[in-house]
């Protein structure tokens, strides 16, 4: 299908030169001494009176005279304008909507976006001024290149976390072009940006005068709304869709509700938790009130429970993860429309599953009433440069992020916000101003998008009520009380059941306690059983000895003197030989015989080693690797008595592979080439691969049966990681190193995959929540005690078990290896485990491990 007609769909672009529209439908006119191209689905008023003119380009509501009638709210700025400009800024206060408004008075030109920015406007002041509505529009026009701040600042693993997605500061990807925030206006001639709001003290508010104020604009907003297009609202499980959907009461019947639901899993942060709390809160309530949901459809089944109860029309969106298969020319066009990318699957729904002419009503600025940074525990950061960096994405220690927000706040004058909170303010002009815009850029592809509480008097009413009230969400819960209180009924996904979550959490903590302690009863029931095990075979031995067995037939000679008297120098002549024998025996040279040596030679001379058909292991390509059946080898010997004694051989389930016998699939070669692409000819150091290790990883992949999630410990520079993420046979994968290496390599998408920082003897996980764990040459890097520790976690978090140790390596040891893995160190170990000896043509040899828990 093609997609060009939803290119730049609803942009525009203003220049002093007279330049081509970059759309060949848009319409293009002059305005004063400026140039104006847009899309004509994007309403145009224009006013002028002598050398004074004001212009409009989009949708907005008077909520002053209660009017969306784009030319009278034009007339209205130039009726105020002749009098002041700052008359006509406070008119500007009382819009909602999503527009640009443009207007000349004395010898300048200014424009100014709405209250939060939502109809993007990003500017170079470089060469002939240039605003557009699209930030690629002005880079193809000037042939800027990449922004070589965000090239670095991106090269932070911090900047891969799923929350504030939003570029630091004024930045886009562009060198030179920025983007214009909230309350700012940019003076064309004079080529500044200037802040125009806050222009008085805000004042004091009771809160039951704010609710009902707010619940009057909001409804009368939906009326003329209504009463001018067709209307589909956002409904979720939050707070803030349902105080939409209180002020929509009268007219719900003719209104269409939509919800939808992030396909696949949901992304995990750095520590391992939901991407959203709000995830966390619906599986929380869904086991409270006992709806059957997977993390994530809290909000489907939750608004699918208020539509079919309350009779509206609503309609779940499908989002499906292979949009790309059957829209291949979308991602292209997307790329153009934005520098967000993680909404493509949505944009897919909204194009093939609602109508093109719907006015869409989100709630995302509302939460500008809940003090949303507060809340999340920033208050006691001081909002400077280095505080706003943390605030944005916990990078307060980087120059670099600091550096773009010093510049943000000298650009935009952040000191004077007069008493209005720092934090309200830094979350109205940088989040929404920056990443919201970002957002609605993305689905303006399918329809045009309205938000209620896009306006500067309103938004005024909301802050003037204290911090304390709003940070319990009681203005939302005010106007659903007020327009539709039934709306409380159903699970709202917010304090209430926060803290009901944090009880689940502590219950938890408890339960996971006493799985502690009894894994430590466990782990002393079995260390007394080795040792009384190990006192077993030392009395063996003892009996087994001259000694021993000569002093116990004296004892039995004084004891029972009879006939033990008559038997006892035949007895001690037949004892003394057989020690003879047993020391001729001893000192007898012989050929030293490695560990696979024995069992070969046992298995072909037939001296008593057993073969024992294990559990096979799953395999990819029999044309991989050779055949991998578990042998387990019983070695029995004789006792000095002359009786059968038996005893532990080595790895007891036991098959040798030759790595020099492996062939590498075609994505493990194609991964190998990139790699050699990038890094040249691997060296073997650092975590550079030798053939050996690339043929290692390719069986290792082989033994992995297809699971949900699988989990890759000390991901080094990345080899497995691509190579497990070539096989699709995972649904979600996470890589987890102590640090991020220096040339760790991604191949494919970063929205494949999660890493996380943590130590393999604290894995960040909760019991058994990982189908499949890798733990490769990272063991013998640890001391004893940490070994032993990490052993219980990679235990504790995985259902399917892999680790790779070197075995039996030479003393002394390399600095950098701390333990050494013999047959009994193995045997104590992985009692229950299942033994591969991966053979290199040379030097150590590799043992994998697989534990099936």
């Amino acid at each position: 299908m093609n997609y060009s007609h939803v290119l730049y769909k609803r942009g525009y672009l203003i220049s002093q030169a007279d330049l081509d529209p970059p759309v060949s439908t848009w319409t293009k006119m002059a305005v004063g001494d400026y140039f104006l191209s847009f899309d004509p689905e994007n309403p145009w008023a224009f006013s002028q009176e002598g050398d004074v003119w004001a212009a409009l380009l989009g949708k907005a509501v008077d909520v002053l005279h209660w009017s969306a009638d784009a030319q009278a709210i034009v007339d209205h700025c130039l009726n105020r304008l002749g009098y002041s400009e700052v008359r006509m800024l406070d008119y500007i206060d009382h819009l909602s909507g999503r527009f640009i408004l443009i207007y000349h008075h004395g010898h300048s030109t200014k424009l100014m976006t709405d209250a939060f920015g939502t109809r993007s406007a990003f500017y170079s002041l470089q060469g002939p001024v240039m605003i557009a509505s699209h930030c690629k529009i002005i880079g193809d026009l000037l042939h800027a290149s990449e922004s070589r701040q965000m090239v670095s600042i991106k090269k932070d693993p911090r900047w891969r976390v799923p929350w504030a997605r939003a570029y630091p500061g004024l930045l886009t990807p562009y060198e030179g072009i920025y983007i214009l925030t909230p309350n700012t206006l940019i003076n064309l001639e004079e080529r500044k940006i200037q802040r125009f709001y806050p222009r008085r003290e805000l004042p004091q508010g009771r809160l039951s005068d704010v609710v009902d104020e707010v619940s009057v604009m909001l409804k009368r907003q939906l009326s003329i709304l209504q009463d001018n297009y067709k209307l589909a609202i956002s409904l979720s499980g939050g707070i803030d869709t349902r105080t939409t959907l209180a002020a929509a009461r009268d007219i719900a019947g003719e209104v269409l509700f939509i919800t939808y639901g992030p396909p696949g899993n949901l992304g995990r942060t750095a520590d391992g938790t939901s991407q959203s709390t709000d995830s966390d809160v619906a599986a929380a309530i869904a086991r409270v009130h006992r709806y059957q949901l997977r993390t994530g459809e809290m909000d489907m089944t939750v608004a699918s429970d208020i539509a079919g109860a309350l009779e509206l029309r609503h309609i779940r969106l499908n989002r499906t993860a292979d949009h790309r298969a059957s829209s291949p020319g979308l991602d292209q066009v997307m790329d153009c429309n934005t520098y967000r990318g993680g909404g493509r699957t949505l944009v897919h729904a909204y194009l093939e599953q609602l109508p093109s002419d719907a006015l869409h009503i989100r709630s995302n600025v509302s939460g500008i009433g809940k003090s949303a940074y507060r809340r999340q525990g920033f208050s006691e950061i001081p909002l400077t440069a280095e505080g706003m960096a943390q605030v944005w994405k916990a990078m307060g220690d980087s120059e670099l992020v600091v550096a773009t927000f010093r510049e943000f706040a000298a650009v935009v004058e952040f000191t004077g916000i007069m008493n209005y909170d720092p934090y309200d303010m830094f979350l109205w002009e940088h989040r929404e101003g920056t990443w919201l815009t970002c957002v609605l850029l993305e689905s303006d592809a399918a329809f045009d998008t309205f938000e209620l509480f896009n306006c500067r008097a309103l938004v005024e009413k909301v802050l003037s009520v204290p911090v304390e009230c709003r940070m319990e969400d009681a203005i939302h819960r005010g106007i659903i009380e007020r327009l539709w209180p039934v709306l409380l009924q159903w699970p709202v996904n917010e304090k209430p059941y926060r803290q009901q979550l944090e009880e689940l959490r502590a219950e938890h903590a408890g339960l996971e306690s006493e799985v502690q302690s009894l894994r430590k009863q466990t782990k002393s029931l079995r260390k007394a059983r080795a040792e009384h095990e190990q006192l077993k075979r030392k009395l063996r031995t003892v009996r087994a000895s001259f000694s021993y067995r000569l002093g116990n037939m004296l004892v039995r000679a004084v004891v029972n003197p009879s006939r033990n008297t008559i038997l006892l120098p035949y007895r001690m002549v037949r004892l003394c030989g057989m020690e003879f024998r047993k020391h001729r025996a001893a000192t007898m040279e012989c050929p030293a015989v490695t560990p696979p040596q024995r069992h070969a030679n046992a298995a072909r001379h037939g001296t008593g080693l057993s073969p024992y058909a294990g559990a096979d292991l799953p395999t990819k390509d029999a044309n991989c690797c050779p055949a991998r059946g578990a042998l387990i080898e019983k070695a029995q010997s004789c006792g000095e008595d002359g009786s059968e004694q038996k005893t532990s051989a080595i790895p007891s389930k036991y098959t040798e592979i030759k790595l020099a016998d492996v062939t590498l699939s075609p994505s493990t070669a194609m991964i190998k080439q990139k790699y050699i692409e990038r890094f040249g000819v691997d060296q073997g150091k650092h975590g550079a691969y030798h053939e050996t290790d690339w043929r290692r990883i390719e069986c290792i992949s082989s033994f992995l049966p297809e699971a949900g999630s699988i989990l890759d410990i000390g991901i080094g520079n990345g080899a497995f990681l691509n190579l497990i993420m070539s096989s699709h046979r995972f649904q979600r994968i996470v890589g987890l190193d102590r640090k991020l290496h220096s040339k760790f390599t991604t191949l494919f998408d970063s929205r494949l995959y999660e890493i996380m920082y943590a130590s393999v003897t604290k894995l960040p996980f909760s019991d058994r929540s990982i189908d499949v764990v890798t733990c490769m040459e990272v063991l013998e890097h640890l001391d004893k005690q940490s070994f032993v520790t990490a052993l219980s976690e990679l235990r504790r978090v995985g259902r399917f078990l892999v680790v790779t140790v070197p075995y039996n390596e030479p003393e002394p040891l390399p600095s950098y290896h701390k333990l050494r893995f013999t047959d009994g160190d193995l045997l104590t170990h992985f009692p229950d485990g299942e033994f591969i000896l991966l053979r290199k043509p040379r030097g150590t040899a590799w043992m994998a491990i697989v534990e099936r828990l």
